[in-house]
């Protein structure tokens, strides 16, 4: 269910992030398809390309409206406010 099929769109994304992750990092998202999220958590990981809310988006849109957020830095989550 969570196999990443094209693990070129990992390698383009981190090109184009312009940054060197760890080789942890790297064989995650090569060997897996996100997002990752369970109900009882409040959070999600995002994938690093997959779907429009992606690390690789989220990334470019802090680096858009905050000058200050580092280079190296990465959008890994997405938080979900839950109303019960």
């Amino acid at each position: 269910m969570y196999k990443r099929e094209d693990k070129n769109l990992v390698e383009d994304a981190l090109k184009r992030l312009g940054v060197n992750p760890s080789v942890t990092f790297r064989e995650f998202y090569n060997q897996y398809e996100g997002p990752f999220w369970e109900e009882h958590v409040p959070f999600a990981l995002l994938d690093i390309v997959e779907e429009e809310h992606s690390i690789e988006s989220y990334t470019f849109i802090s680096r858009q409206e905050h000058a200050f957020f580092p280079k190296q830095y990465l959008v890994l989550s997405e938080m979900f406010l839950s109303f019960r």
